[in-house]
């Protein structure tokens, strides 16, 4: 869908922090060395840095100087856990198709997109902190909005998100 579809479910901040503009765009696409789905840099021009859902989730905005650090540290993560021995279904960026961080939450879960194909048809990944995957066919921004409005149940929350919590926190990252 679009940001449109977030919007209507959760209303981003009058004044956004690290909303970005063109420069900074091509700012985060050369930082990142490969091209992000259009719905990323949206979700960050329109809601800036910050949590949705009364803090609880968080999408990684690419025009913040820690971007690329968050970014590499969750591809580290994932990398160790490979070396520990651990076994995910999915090969881990730069491998492609592989994993790439776009978000967490405040129980360890991590969000990816599965990197085949043309950025703007990326699935969802989804990780528990116990390593458990999940995969939805739908852009980032969908498939928040289905999420928060309880239009799909994801492994990631059990809990049915309550609709008086749909907000989103601005704060610098």
């Amino acid at each position: 869908m679009s940001i449109h579809e977030l919007i209507r479910v959760v209303a981003p901040p009058a004044t956004p922090i690290a909303p970005g503009g063109e420069q900074e765009l091509q700012a985060a696409i050369s930082k990142c060395g490969l091209r992000l789905p259009a719905d990323l840099f949206d979700i960050a021009a329109t809601y800036g840095s910050g949590e949705f859902y009364n803090g609880a989730i968080e999408v990684y905005n690419p025009f913040t100087d820690r971007y690329k650090a968050r970014v590499e540290g969750e591809l580290d993560r994932l990398r160790e856990g490979l070396q520990r021995g651990a076994e995910f279904p999915y090969g881990v960026h730069p491998v492609s198709p592989g994993l790439f961080p776009w978000g967490a939450d405040d129980n360890d879960n991590a969000m990816f997109w599965l990197t085949e194909g043309s950025p703007e048809h990326w699935p969802v990944v989804v990780k528990t902190a116990e390593d458990q995957f999940e995969k939805w066919e739908m852009a980032v921004t969908t498939f928040l909005a289905q999420a928060l409005t309880n239009r799909i149940k994801s492994i990631l929350w059990q809990t049915p998100f309550r609709q008086d919590k749909l907000t989103f926190k601005s704060r610098a990252r």
